[in-house]
């Protein structure tokens, strides 16, 4: 028995032993392959990106929605009852101001002008005779008086005939684009029923809701950038009038903007994202909103000098979605660290992989 334990300890010994010193000569030789540059207190130097500070243009935009709407559109009626007897337009097309569109029958209307026509002629005859009498001193400047005022009254009667013919004709009141007809000849209209559209998409207007906040920094006459969805193009508006009253229950005052159409892509109705442009900064040094450290007492960055990031204390200014504006603290062809800030320290050797666009 006391055999079998002396030989126990000798095979358990060396087993022991190696399980105590196996584990740290891996670690430590694992440490030493390692192959990452160390600066010259041993820890790896960090590898970071950077980026040269210059100095560009700045807008500071307001990002809105809205609704495109055309500069005029009416639906057309009839003043009248009647029925159709012609329709002069097409669905789609462009109408000119005052051009006809649309007819009802004035059978009726044209008798009775012709009837004041006819009676006007022998008005005008009965006048004439009455002038000559009374040059003669053959008649009384009463019976004169009278057959003038019959001609122009029954004038009167004919203007008021050819006003009711006018309503008759339905014509385009201004330049645009007619919209689909929804009566056809032999329709019985009334002033209820709508015959077509027309507007005019040469110019676009949109109402743009902007937060009242933001009301002192808003003018007539400030541009805006429009875009729609399908459409690659940006179209450029100008506001040409604010609401002076504030929607209480948004808290927000409506602008309007015009948008030249004339290459006729956009249409009323579209959904429109606005980019209002509050102000435009020249010479705005920029830098990614990743790269500023904040702080309760300072905003820091770090600047690539010598090889070494050093920590550098900036104001800030305007805030896009991905950059911020540096006010005072940097300096145009600085290199600022945009990535690999977490490991940094200030005056730490750095390893730059690549400079940043």
């Amino acid at each position: 028995m006391q055999f079998f334990r002396r030989w126990s300890l000798f095979i358990l010994l060396p087993v022991f032993l190696l399980v105590l010193i196996v584990p740290k000569w891996i670690s430590s030789a694992g440490e030493s392959g390692s192959g990452g540059e160390r600066g010259s207190g041993g820890r790896p130097v960090p590898v970071v990106r950077t980026m040269t500070v210059e100095a560009e243009n700045l807008r500071d935009r307001l990002v809105l929605n809205a609704t495109l709407m055309a500069e005029d559109r009416v639906q057309l009626r009839s003043e009248i009852s009647g029925r159709v007897t012609g329709i002069y337009f097409e669905e789609g097309t462009t109408a000119e101001e005052g051009e006809l569109l649309l007819k009802i029958r004035d059978d009726d209307l044209q008798a009775q002008r012709k009837g004041k026509q006819l009676q006007m002629e022998l008005a005008e005859i009965q006048l004439r005779r009455q002038q000559r009498l009374l040059d003669n001193q053959s008649t009384t400047q009463e019976a004169f008086d009278e057959a003038r005022i019959r001609l122009e009254t029954l004038e009167s009667e004919l203007e008021l005939i050819d006003a009711q013919i006018a309503k008759t004709e339905i014509r385009a009141p201004f330049t645009g684009r007619v919209g689909l007809r929804q009566i056809s000849v032999g329709t019985l209209l009334d002033p209820s029923t709508v015959v077509t559209s027309i507007q005019d998409i040469s110019k676009l207007k949109v109402d743009v809701a902007v937060p009242e906040r933001f009301l002192s920094r808003v003018r007539e006459g400030m541009s805006l950038d429009l875009r729609i969805d399908g459409v690659d193009k940006a179209y450029r508006g100008e506001v040409t009038a604010i609401d002076p009253q504030i929607n209480v229950a948004t808290r927000t005052i409506t602008l309007r903007a015009e948008i030249d159409n004339s290459d006729y892509q956009l249409r009323p109705g579209g959904f429109a994202t606005i980019e209002l442009v509050l102000s435009e900064i020249e010479d705005a040094l920029l830098v990614p909103a990743t790269a500023v450290i904040p702080d309760l007492e300072r905003t820091t960055v770090y600047v690539l000098e010598d090889d070494r990031a050093v920590s550098r204390e900036i104001r800030t200014g305007l805030r896009t979605r991905e950059r911020v504006q540096v006010t005072e603290g940097l300096q145009p062809g600085d290199r600022v660290i945009v990535a690999g800030i977490q490991d940094l320290r200030d005056g730490i050797e750095v390893n730059v992989l690549e400079s940043a666009q």
